[in-house]
């Protein structure tokens, strides 16, 4: 019974939980028509035409293979991002020095504009597959280093026991 009676208390609650998320894309969309009312199609086409400019583009084979392609590289972006990300994180969560040693690193690579990274890769490595992936590994390493180097700084101290307790009986 007293489930039920804590359901119809949160009710209003649960009943507008999802709306509030709705309600701003729609505002988003209402302000976005606006501004093609207020400026023309020529600075900002209507959501309306861009929507059905993107129905037609998606239903031609050419745009589906570039959006495979797309999808690859930013997969193996992130992937090669994650491993290295990770890695090092780690390696900096358990170590001082390691952490010091790549806080000036990670500091730039955070600063650094995405947009430069895109220039310096095209010099290095042309325009290739390779350009884009460097791209997206140098813009996203540095989130997944901070967050593998944090995760591993809070640790408990009872489970850091417990793997060097691990570590010593497989070694033995």
């Amino acid at each position: 019974m007293k489930f039920f009676l804590k359901i119809i208390k949160d009710f209003p609650a649960y009943l507008w939980s999802g709306w509030g998320a709705l309600a701003s894309i729609f505002i988003f969309i209402a302000c976005w028509d606006l501004g093609a009312q207020l400026y023309g199609e020529l600075i900002l086409p209507s959501p309306l035409k861009t929507f059905s400019t993107l129905y037609e583009m998606l239903q031609t084979e050419k745009v589906w293979r570039e959006i495979i392609i797309t999808t690859k590289r930013a997969f193996f972006g992130f992937l090669l991002s994650a491993i290295i990300g990770s890695v090092l994180g780690l390696i900096a969560g358990l170590f001082a020095t390691a952490s010091m040693m790549s806080r000036p690193i990670v500091t730039i690579l955070m600063g650094m504009p995405p947009i430069a990274w895109i220039v310096l890769a095209m010099i290095w490595f042309g325009m290739s597959d390779n350009t884009i992936i460097f791209t997206i590994v140098v813009a996203s390493f540095p989130l997944v280093f901070v967050g593998a180097l944090q995760g591993t700084r809070t640790i408990e101290d009872d489970l850091k026991e417990l793997n060097e307790r691990k570590w010593v009986a497989w070694r033995t």
